[in-house]
């Protein structure tokens, strides 16, 4: 994502001759793009699906690569960099800009990153190992 390597959930979907489908596996990818799935046969849809975070709450602690959803969703999230306890009152949250550094929200520090959605692709060749 904006050339740069991301790593997302990956989940298989196959639908079967008879038009029902099924779960046929899911993985975390990054550079590789490899997923192990069982499959009867039928055609395989992939779906990448981003992580939409922890909605805001006051006093929250937070860890190191958590990420922070606002109440208000406007494409941003925030990924923790230095853990600590989210404020009592919601901050302005703010977009990437420039360097895009992170801010001191509450004891904690979030870098803002965009959101992207859930994206499918399909029916995808699949090689039988």
């Amino acid at each position: 994502m904006n050339k740069k390597p991301a790593a997302r959930e990956l989940f298989a979907v196959e639908r079967r001759a008879d038009g029902t489908y099924r779960f046929a596996g899911s993985t975390l990818i990054s550079q590789s793009g490899d997923l192990e799935m069982q499959v009867t046969g039928g055609e395989v849809y992939a779906i990448a699906v981003d992580d939409f975070g922890i909605l805001y709450q006051a006093g929250l602690d937070l860890e190191v690569g958590q990420t922070v959803r606002p109440t208000h969703f406007q494409g941003w999230l925030y990924v923790c960099t230095e853990p600590g306890k989210l404020p009592t009152d919601e901050p302005e949250w703010w977009p990437e800009i420039g360097d895009n550094p992170a801010r001191s929200v509450g004891t904690a520090r979030l870098q803002a990153t965009r959101y992207y959605q859930p994206i499918a692709h399909g029916p995808i060749h699949y090689e039988l190992i």
